[in-house]
């Protein structure tokens, strides 16, 4: 059977949302009963032996999803924290301490799907369970399947689809953070959660010495920049045109010639990365290289962490960068930088476009403009190679062997808010109640 994609995963996440919709309510009928089980439970969300966190998409996503386990750890370290995911997120998470054991779920095809889930719901049941989707029916009836004592996850529009499916249902607000987000669940929970510092991917020192033998040592008096211009099939419209990416990079290696760019890119994206090549022509045969493809994942958090700079797309390696503490300038349009991107401006930049549907994508599904991205098309180059040159700049000045500064996350969106109490959780029995 062909592998599914995502685009087919999400259809099929679409057919089960009848099937939610009656366990939900199924759920709710028979709270009363649940509630008279859970007033004897072992234990209270503080007092938890075993929690789960599921995540199953986006290398963003998952990292700050690993940031509130390390938030829960420091509230809460006698706990043991699972992390339930795809296979494919697999070789991302384990390079976190915070993590103690990985729940796996193979979506090859469908029937290794069912047969994968049947056995990852029985490894994923906790004291509490922690769903992360915001908008996948598959993961909430994942969360009920569990039997967890303690379920918490995202309502949007209404509370009453998912209120019988968790026990406590936190109000996604699209206009927060994501990270003050994924945050305010541990706080309903009733842990004492606290800024934290974003976690950083394990880099093995093999890793990063070929990363600086490939490229720093061959090219000694460079800045190393990383370019990533791709996105996921989540949403390709996040993409900035190619013909712009290689007019921006030419004119950058006329500009400035202390600075080589290192294209990125899994082996999928690979002919992707060499179209781009091919529009920057011979610029191409010394300042600009082509990695895509190339690097193991290992080598390819190497090269983000070893960068002086990341030139990028709204995409998974921008939030690595946010980890690393590497600089960066990132195009967005689909996307919302206040909802997704860089929390501290003082080293990370972004280009956004102000069109009257541009941020979409947390919105509307397709999107309006189905495929035709004027936000990302309308972007100027002129604009973007201004800021990019003004970055190299400030770069070249920096020394290569600075510390770089951690990277907070806050249940906040700033400190004049740390004195609020949780809100937005709806219980069972009550609806839009904070916990005591």
């Amino acid at each position: 059977m062909a592998n599914l994609t995502k685009s087919k995963l999400i259809q099929l996440d679409r057919v089960l949302s009848i099937l939610v919709g009656m366990a939900n309510w199924a759920a709710l009928a028979l709270s009363p009963v649940f509630a008279r089980f859970r007033r004897g439970a072992h234990v209270t969300p503080r007092e938890a032996r075993t929690i789960t966190i599921a995540k199953f998409e986006g290398i963003g996503s998952i990292l700050y999803a690993i940031g509130l386990a390390r938030a829960i750890r420091n509230a809460h370290p006698g706990a043991k924290l699972k992390f339930f995911t795809r296979e494919e997120n697999v070789k991302f998470v384990e390079r976190f301490c915070e993590i103690d054991e990985i729940v796996l779920l193979k979506t090859e095809s469908v029937v290794q799907l069912a047969l994968s889930w049947i056995r990852a719901v029985f490894k994923a049941r906790s004291d509490i369970y922690i769903d992360l989707e915001v908008y996948s029916h598959f993961s909430a009836l994942t969360s009920l399947a569990t039997f967890s004592w303690w379920r918490a996850g995202f309502f949007r529009e209404s509370a009453n689809f998912r209120t019988g499916l968790y026990t406590h249902s936190v109000f996604f607000n699209s206009f927060r953070h994501i990270t003050c987000n994924y945050l305010q669940i541990g706080r309903c929970l009733g842990f004492e959660i606290t800024p934290t510092e974003l976690p950083r991917p394990r880099v093995h020192d093999d890793e990063s010495s070929k990363v600086r033998a490939s490229y720093r040592e061959k090219h000694p008096k460079c800045l190393l920049v990383a370019v990533n211009p791709n996105a996921s099939d989540l949403l390709y419209e996040r993409r900035w045109p190619l013909e712009k990416f290689a007019t921006v990079l030419i004119a950058a290696c006329r500009e400035f010639s202390d600075a080589v760019f290192v294209i990125t890119g899994s082996p999928s994206e690979k002919p992707y990365a060499e179209q781009l090549m091919g529009l920057c022509g011979n610029m191409a045969n010394n300042r600009v290289l082509n990695a895509a493809g190339a690097l193991s994942f290992g080598h390819f958090l190497a090269l983000i962490r070893e960068a002086d700079l990341l030139f990028t797309n709204d995409s998974g390696p921008l939030h690595l960068a946010f980890a690393y503490a590497t600089p960066s300038l990132s195009m967005w349009g689909p996307g919302d930088s206040e909802h997704y991107g860089p929390l501290h401006q003082e080293i990370h930049s972004v280009v956004e476009t102000n069109l009257f549907c541009s941020p979409c994508i947390y919105q509307t599904s397709p999107p309006p403009c189905r495929g035709d991205n004027i936000c990302m098309k309308n972007m100027p180059e002129s604009e973007v190679l201004g800021l990019l040159l003004a970055k190299l700049r400030t770069a070249s000045s920096v020394p290569s062997n600075s510390p770089r500064s951690a990277y907070l996350i806050s249940p906040w969106k700033n400190e004049k808010y740390n004195d609020y109490r949780p809100s937005g959780v709806a219980t069972n029995e009550t609806i839009n109640t904070p916990l005591k």
